[in-house]
């Protein structure tokens, strides 16, 4: 359909000449173009493929701030005709990467009208974990029961599991655990109703686990929207990939990381 290549990269191979920083693009790229000469720009490789799948954290952005060029050059491929397809391991649906991207000055995005460039299209495993648990036609979602306890961002974990035909339940009541983030529990709270999360700490990290792995041989399966351990920046931040980790250091089998 398009000749892609996966551009996953430091910001500064944007639009800046290698000389002034590392290139880990070029070491990526040179089994792939066979040339030695370094990769001054971004765009000396517009001409060559008709689509660039991108990452995010990292590579065009910090979380917060573009990088400096990140939205000329990416604004420069869709002017061309480029198609560009972020891709991220964030555990949130794509309209929170499409919303952070606009205000950053990237665009135009897909669902924001007619536009003479191809729009920024976005694909997250949040959003695949999404969709996979609301069709539950196909592995590895279509074993799983309606009830579960999610490690959770504490924002969107409510509607996420709702609108995905799901219930958040403590983990004792559970078919299987969603580790979205590290930030709140959700389905362990004082009043499912009115308040039905939890703060995420090491100690109720454990217990949960624990409750878990007791549940059936090899533990509840423990679906991970995001399998990441260290965030883009190196900064020491919780990590859904560490629960994984952690889970099967106990003795759990059935972990299934998506992206």
């Amino acid at each position: 359909f398009f000749s892609m290549v996966s551009l996953v990269a430091a910001y500064g191979l944007l639009l800046q000449p290698t000389a002034r920083r590392p290139s880990p693009l070029r070491r990526f790229l040179s089994p792939v173009l066979e040339a030695p000469a370094p990769l001054a720009s971004l765009l000396d490789l517009a001409d060559e493929y008709d689509a660039f799948l991108l990452d995010q954290f990292g590579v065009i952005h910090d979380g917060k701030t573009a990088y400096e060029g990140a939205v000329d050059a990416v604004c420069e491929l869709q002017r061309r005709g480029k198609k560009i397809v972020i891709i991220s391991n964030s555990s949130r649906r794509k309209s929170d990467t499409l919303a952070r991207l606009r205000s950053m000055g990237f665009g135009p995005c897909e669902g924001d009208g007619a536009s003479d460039v191809p729009p920024i299209s976005v694909v997250t495993s949040g959003d695949l974990v999404w969709e996979g648990l609301s069709a539950a036609a196909a592995a590895p979602f279509a074993d799983l029961g309606l009830k579960c306890t999610v490690f959770g961002n504490g924002e969107d974990d409510e509607e996420y599991v709702r609108t995905c035909g799901r219930v958040a339940v403590p983990v004792a009541e559970a078919d299987f655990v969603l580790a979205r983030g590290l930030f709140t529990i959700l389905g362990t709270g004082p009043d499912l109703l009115r308040q039905p999360f939890s703060p995420y700490s090491a100690d109720a990290e454990e217990e949960a686990l624990r409750a878990a792995l007791a549940a059936r041989p090899g533990g509840l399966p423990l679906v991970v929207a995001n399998p990441d351990t260290v965030r883009p920046d190196g900064k020491d931040s919780p990590m859904p990939g560490l629960l994984a980790a952690r889970y099967e250091a106990m003795g759990a089998t059935d972990i299934r990381p998506v992206g």
